[in-house]
């Protein structure tokens, strides 16, 4: 021992690309990443994805990590393809009680262009209005087995 202190650091992390999307006809389609957890509802009677900390890594200005972040805009395809990449910052153990189920939450949005908005503001603005596109669809990737 020379007295150096050895310093070890465990990761764990998910790199994930959308490429496309097949069979969608609208104009201008953004997705939205984010990753969520399933807890159950009683009030629902059924699971329902609840945002965790933030934590995807950003790659624009700002915070080191976000709660969600956007593909680029695809433009005038009926199978809108991207070329987006989002890294994930996991919790070393996945499931590590029983009832956490993580899992990335891809939110489709087809927007209006029209408007002469920055995209940075336009992301923010649009999430929490929801005036300059339309919700077009969701899905789940469960990220643990039961």
């Amino acid at each position: 021992y020379d007295g150096l202190q050895i310093h070890t650091s465990l990761c764990n992390e998910l790199i994930c690309q959308p490429k496309m999307l097949q069979g969608c006809s609208n104009v201008s389609i953004v997705i939205k990443v984010e990753l969520r957890k399933l807890e159950w509802c009683e009030a629902l009677n059924s699971e329902i994805a609840v945002p965790v900390d933030p934590s995807i890594h950003n790659t624009r200005r700002g915070a080191w990590l976000v709660q969600e972040s956007f593909t680029s805009c695809a433009m005038d395809a009926t199978d809108p393809q991207f070329l987006d990449e989002f890294k994930v910052k996991l919790p070393l153990i996945l499931g590590e009680n029983n009832h956490e189920k993580l899992g990335l939450f891809f939110s489709v949005y087809n927007i209006n262009l029209g408007t002469k908005r920055r995209p940075s503001v336009f992301a923010r603005r649009y999430t929490s209005e929801g005036d300059d596109g339309d919700h077009v669809g969701s899905g789940f990737l469960p990220l643990a087995r039961d």
